[in-house]
């Protein structure tokens, strides 16, 4: 049984996992989409 700090620190670690996938993906997509833009 994972104590209460234990519990808080792996969902943290989670969702700041997945906080860096989503920004990540953003970037990308924010940077294609301005090229895209200044090509047409």
């Amino acid at each position: 049984m994972l104590s209460d700090i234990q519990f808080v620190s792996i969902v943290v670690l989670r969702e700041q996992q997945r906080v860096a996938e989503v920004a990540r993906y953003w970037l990308l997509a924010r940077r294609f989409t301005k090229h895209e833009w200044r090509e047409t």
